[in-house]
């Protein structure tokens, strides 16, 4: 909640610092905090770091499905 407070007051540098504290303890609320710390990181002109945001949540949602898909299918 304070991520995206800061978010809509333009505290991007604030954002980013709640988004990321927010990820390395909870995922409940994971894509949208990537996609929250990815616009925040482009808003501070950090393009290479919003790039980086987004591709590390690509992956790992890449892999958690894959990850699913291999338990799934050992169940059988």
């Amino acid at each position: 909640l304070m991520g995206v407070c800061a978010f809509h007051l333009e505290h991007y540098q604030e954002a980013i610092t709640n988004f990321t504290n927010l990820l390395a303890q909870d995922n409940q609320y994971r894509k949208n905090a990537y996609l929250f710390l990815a616009i925040s990181h482009k808003k501070c002109n950090s393009f290479e770091e919003a790039l980086l945001v987004v591709s590390y949540f690509l992956f790992s949602s890449q892999m958690l499905f894959i990850s699913s898909l291999s338990i799934l299918m050992h169940s059988f």
